[in-house]
């Protein structure tokens, strides 16, 4: 059913196993689902300065995709998205806080699930609701030309269970993937789904710090 290896930062892990796949110079194609500003809490962010990869980064709420945009203006190799995925193709609700009074931490909890924020004991009343593009994973990799995907990395405050049964394994199989998978208030059931939806598309090799978990496959 997979091996764990318990690790500080699963982030340290992830430019770990992209050096060891991708050594030097190698390119590779990254998927980021959730970038936020592409630098706060971000485990590509260092990646993403010194490797020669090619990036898709999507943040679908319209202040931090405007970060996102400003940090990766001048690298051809980046590009920002503004859209969540979802189940269908249009527009979807999003909740997060408002970023006159959030604290540098809550700039990352937005998330497609209501009532998300009260897992970090953040007030209702400092969350803004928004209708947001969104689209599935497929129109996505139609509409912009994404194929041969590498690395796949998902921060979705608790959506992660959702885009792992959403993304088109029969498609795009990355050899290296991190999700959010926070035990403290994912269901046991649900992140031991997860983790055997990813088993059944081939990755046998697992890694967690309890808030992140890091698959790959067997080397080739």
């Amino acid at each position: 059913m997979g091996f764990f290896v318990n690790l500080a930062v699963a982030g340290d892990l992830l430019r770990k196993k992209i050096d060891e796949i991708f050594p030097g110079n190698h390119p590779f194609c990254v998927l980021q689902v959730g970038a936020n500003d592409g630098k706060s809490f971000d485990p590509l962010f260092e990646i993403l300065q010194r490797k020669n990869c090619k990036a898709y980064l999507l943040e679908p709420i319209h202040y931090l995709f405007s970060e996102l945009c400003s940090l990766h203006a001048s690298s051809p190799r980046v590009t920002c998205i503004n859209t969540a995925i979802s189940e269908t193709n249009g527009r979807c609700e999003i909740s997060y806080v408002d970023p006159k009074v959030a604290h540098s931490w809550q700039r990352g909890i937005g998330s497609l699930y209501t009532n998300f924020h009260m897992f970090s004991e953040t007030s209702s009343e400092i969350i803004v609701r928004e209708m947001v593009p969104s689209c599935t994973f497929e129109n996505l990799f139609l509409n912009y030309g994404i194929s041969g995907i590498d690395v796949l990395v998902t921060d979705c405050e608790g959506f992660d269970p959702e885009l792992i049964n959403l993304f088109p394994f029969h498609q795009e199989s990355p050899k290296l993937i991190q999700i959010e998978l926070d035990r403290n208030y994912l269901s046991p059931q649900l992140c031991a789904s997860t983790i055997e939806t990813l088993i059944m598309a081939g990755y046998h090799n697992f890694s967690t710090d309890g808030d992140d978990l890091v698959a790959w496959k067997e080397f080739e």
